[in-house]
């Protein structure tokens, strides 16, 4: 009788035990539970695998904050995992967009910094847009950066081929660099993209002006002014290159 019942204590004992390592394993986050606690357990439940437990705490972050673009990027990471690309691509580009209006807004309102790290963030979401790393060699040409604005400019010339002002900004960064011939390439194949593109026209005629190619820079000016008839570069550039014809 004394060893059955010994036997009964341990046995409850043990599921004792396993019930409080059980509880003691849960970090399933509080009600009330905060943003960032929140974002960090999903992200550690993420890298361990547990799927369901990461989904649930990117939703509920998400729930608290919809603007979390973090909660967003996560979630399109379980996605992925998941292979629910298409989940995936809508919450990428929801936290691009986002990340984009960010970047656009203190751009606008003059602080640089802020829009940097929104564009970074843009970027980083969904690597293969354009914009982004369009606005980002945008500002870089601004700052009188344009080795720097050059990479990035590449990039968005690169994710979309017949995006037009990621042609022009191109040429621009190659033209402040002293890279004339690739300028023009750029520039042309602006103008293959787009007959009207009349910034293309006056950095053409700027080149062949540059190298005393007087027609060529005549005809390039006198396009630009078909195009844009109030643009005093345009008129001010044709007229030098007639008088030197």
């Amino acid at each position: 009788m004394i060893r059955r019942n010994s036997s009964h204590i341990r046995a409850l004992l043990f599921c004792a035990i396993g019930l409080f390592l059980a509880c003691a394993d849960d970090d399933t986050p509080s009600a009330t539970a905060s943003l960032p606690e929140l974002l960090t357990h999903a992200e550690r439940r993420f890298h361990d695998g547990d799927l369901n437990s990461a989904t649930a705490s990117y939703r509920r972050a998400l729930h608290k904050d919809s603007t979390s673009t973090v909660a967003m990027v996560g979630l399109a990471r379980v996605y992925e995992v998941r292979g629910r690309i298409d989940l995936a691509d809508r919450y990428r580009r929801r936290a691009f967009h986002l990340n984009y209006r960010i970047g656009t807004a203190a751009r606008e309102a003059g602080d640089g910094v802020a829009a940097r790290i929104a564009f970074d963030a843009a970027a980083s979401t969904m690597p293969n847009h354009p914009m982004a790393p369009l606005k980002i060699g945008e500002m870089l040409l601004e700052a009188a950066q344009a080795e720097s604005a050059l990479v990035y400019l590449e990039k968005a010339a690169l994710a979309d081929p017949r995006f037009v002002d990621a042609r022009m900004k191109l040429g621009t960064a190659l033209l402040q660099l002293g890279r004339t011939e690739e300028a023009q390439a750029s520039f042309e194949a602006a103008i293959e993209l787009n007959i009207n593109a009349v910034d293309a026209y006056l950095n053409l005629g700027e080149i062949y002006a540059g190298r005393g190619e007087w027609a060529q820079a005549a005809a390039h000016y006198d396009r630009a002014l078909l195009i844009r008839p109030t643009s005093e570069l345009a008129r001010q550039g044709l007229q030098a290159a007639m008088e030197r014809l």
